[in-house]
């Protein structure tokens, strides 16, 4: 599995953007072992065949790989998972008409994920309202911080280790949801 793979063309980043091809991966990418599309159609409470497909989809652009296969009761059982620990989406924009698609695109999917994120939060503090216990931990921070090119990739690396390392359900731990965001702000365009 590589660290970190760049989707660049107009089809890869259409195909990856899909809210529910990201929930798909991120499906896998929790589990953290290869898995059937049964299997992640199960854990998404979803039906199979519809996962399928998009499995399908997210395997044509390299996202989601074949990695064995297994006879189960006669039946051939498709184990996946996905080709890399991270997925980037960079291209270089040269103002054609095809780089307003991939902008369009690149706008899509983090609404999608901004979206996911907000919905999460919100739904658990209507479920909690008032009742929200003293000894459950949250935090919401918007910040700039003014980094090297170097401390940023630092930054991010040492964000995967932590999202890699704390992964699986413990016995003893709560699930937190954590979103993220981290770019470049050119603040000498004015």
């Amino acid at each position: 599995m590589e660290k970190e793979k760049t989707l660049s063309t107009e089809e890869e980043i259409k195909i990856f953007s899909d809210p529910y091809r990201i929930r798909i991966l991120t499906t896998f990418k929790n589990l953290g072992k290869p898995a059937t599309v049964k299997e992640i159609a199960d854990l998404m409470k979803e039906v199979p065949s519809k996962v399928h497909y998009h499995v399908k989809k997210l395997e044509s652009i390299d996202v989601l790989k074949l990695i064995y296969t297994r006879e189960i009761n006669g039946i051939i059982a498709k184990y996946y998972e996905p080709t890399a620990e991270s997925f980037a989406i960079g291209t270089e924009l040269d103002n054609s008409p095809i780089d307003d698609v991939i902008k369009d695109e690149i706008r899509k999917l983090i609404v999608n994920l901004y979206d996911e994120s907000k919905n999460i939060i919100l739904d658990y503090l209507s479920e909690r309202g008032d009742n929200i216990k003293s000894k459950e931990r949250s935090s919401i921070v918007s910040k700039s911080v003014y980094l090297t090119e170097e401390e940023f990739k630092e930054f991010n690396q040492i964000l995967e280790e932590f999202y890699y390392k704390h992964r699986e359900k413990k016995l003893d731990g709560k699930k937190y949801h954590l979103f993220n965001t981290i770019f470049y702000i050119d603040d000498t365009v004015e």
